[in-house]
């Protein structure tokens, strides 16, 4: 396994960004809106404001997109996934299907997310698997699993629900003249049982441009076997006027030493297409999107 040097990881030096696109159906794309410059502490701009408007950016009415995974392992191998996704807002609503294209063993293999805003609606979300020939609605608890064998897991994917964890400034961090927050996400005491079930994870470091409210980086603490991921995200370019992170990788580590990573680089993409509600449909899982 190799060392990883967390300290030279994280203190590269931060391209300049005006928005993020962050897949975790593998994507989560962010337009700048806001220009909130208020310090950290101060009571008009909390750091659950922050994490909430972050939430909240623009993502157009649609997109279709396709994108590749690529999975190293500790020796320095690499497995590829190919595939494409199509989403549809519907308000404040999204639903989104997802279907891998490559390699023959796994092809055809496709998720489909519905994500309400309702703070007190769970999504919904569902897995076929063309070898099984079954679409499976996935329990809460099974978000925690990770997607194709990378180390994105579902909730990942799908996105994680901004009402289930608590956030504060990291006032360490946070220092004057430094043009980003650095925020910690914890979840919530009286259903952090239920969210680290669902999520995996225990506790959650975001690091997000003042100037337009993007995560440019992330570390996640795992609930089990002392694992911590790493996350960056990279290759910005703006797309149909949508500023779009073409790159995002993903680094698991143990006792700081480096397992494994994945990485998503983006191929192409389109928004604001017109798309037929007939593809969120169970059917639709069941066959390749044309």
């Amino acid at each position: 396994m190799y060392p990883i040097n967390i300290k030279k990881y994280f203190s590269r030096k931060l391209q300049p960004i005006h928005s993020v696109f962050v897949l975790i159906s593998l994507a989560v794309i962010f337009l700048f809106t806001n220009t909130a410059s208020a310090e950290p502490g101060k009571d008009a701009m909390s750091a659950e404001k922050v994490m909430q408007d972050v939430d909240d950016r623009y993502k157009g009415t649609s997109r279709e997109m396709v994108g590749t995974l690529t999975l190293f392992d500790k020796n320095g191998g690499k497995r590829v996934r190919n595939f494409k996704e199509i989403a549809k807002k519907y308000g404040k609503d999204e639903k989104s299907i997802s279907v891998v294209s490559f390699p023959a063993e796994v092809k055809g293999t496709s998720i489909m997310s519905f994500n309400w805003d309702e703070k007190t609606k769970d999504d919904d979300t569902w897995l076929y698997l063309p070898q099984l020939k079954k679409v499976k609605r996935m329990a809460s608890t099974d978000k925690s699993g990770y997607f194709l064998g990378s180390d994105f897991t579902y909730s990942d994917f799908v996105g994680l629900e901004i009402s289930d964890f608590k956030y504060k400034f990291d006032e360490e961090k946070n220092k004057s003249g430094t043009n980003e927050w650095v925020i910690i996400a914890e979840p919530r005491d009286d259903i952090a049982q239920k969210v680290r079930d669902e999520t995996g994870y225990k506790k959650i470091q975001y690091w997000i441009d003042q100037s337009n409210l993007i995560i440019v980086k992330a570390i996640y603490w795992l609930d089990e076997g002392n694992k911590i991921k790493y996350s960056s995200s990279t290759d910005i370019e703006n797309i149909d006027n949508v500023w779009t992170v073409k790159k995002m990788q993903m680094i698991m580590t143990q006792g700081g030493k480096k397992l494994h990573s994945s990485v998503f680089q983006l191929e192409s993409i389109k928004y604001n297409l017109p798309v037929d509600d007939a593809e969120f449909t169970v059917y639709a899982m069941e066959r390749e999107i044309k």
